[in-house]
């Protein structure tokens, strides 16, 4: 959820939130 969040401040930012939250889910 934060990865959209992000992905409006930087669409850097969002894959590296993004690839976080994804490993944490798995």
């Amino acid at each position: 959820m934060n990865g959209k969040l992000i992905y409006l401040v930087d669409k850097d930012e969002y894959i590296f939130i993004t690839t976080i939250n994804w490993q944490e889910c798995q």
